[in-house]
């Protein structure tokens, strides 16, 4: 029982951290500045990574690290929603490195929860549009 309520409360911190992130509007000049460092700063401590290792590394690799940090299915949703959300302040190349990465997330959130979302299925389908698949 202490696993699952250490489990939840992990949960709960990742979902408020990227709850906070989420809610940043995001700002082109400001993204160099500033945003773009607390963005890595808060992927780094709730899931021990950043943007960078994100749009390089491999699906296995991404998913492993997230569920080393106890990540569940509204934790890839939301983590899915800010790559989508900074990707516009990427080059090309990269925002569809984000959007590759949105999409796997958005998946695995689906498959995890188990539960059909009408605006879960709008984002993969907006995640698609922008990999061009």
């Amino acid at each position: 029982m202490l696993n699952k309520g250490f489990r939840d409360e992990e949960k709960q911190k990742v979902s408020e951290a990227l709850t906070d992130l989420l809610d940043i509007e995001f700002v082109p000049d400001l993204w160099k500045m500033e945003q773009e460092r607390k963005v890595r700063d808060v992927l780094q401590k709730i899931a021990g990574t950043d943007l960078e290792a994100i749009m390089n590394s491999s699906d296995e690799d991404l998913m492993n690290q997230l569920q080393e940090n106890h990540f569940g299915g509204q934790q890839y949703e939301q983590l899915g929603d800010l790559l989508i959300k900074t990707a516009p302040f990427h080059e090309e190349e990269n925002q569809q490195k984000l959007a590759q990465k949105s999409l796997l997330l958005y998946e695995f959130s689906q498959i995890e929860t188990r539960t059909f979302s009408f605006g879960l299925i709008q984002k993969i389908n907006r995640a698609k549009d922008l990999t061009g698949e």
